[in-house]
């Protein structure tokens, strides 16, 4: 059934997204309370792990309610 599908593919990428989301998050504090980090490298690896938060809660807030409901994008 078509309806089933995109519920379970909206539910998957949901899940998937916010683990994403939470790793991002957590690299995010790692790099902050390191000292060690506080050079060209930690502030590459900071800002790359902003914009995958960033992406990831686009997916996990709008892609995939938008599959889950089957709405237009």
């Amino acid at each position: 059934d078509s309806m089933k599908d995109h519920k379970i593919a909206g539910a998957i990428l949901f899940e998937l997204a916010m683990i994403g989301l939470a790793c991002n998050l957590i690299v995010i504090c790692f790099i902050n309370s390191m000292p060690c980090l506080n050079n060209t490298f930690g502030r590459l690896t900071l800002s790359q792990a902003v914009v995958d938060s960033i992406h990831q809660s686009l997916m996990a807030f709008y892609s995939a309610p938008c599959i889950f409901y089957r709405s237009v994008y």
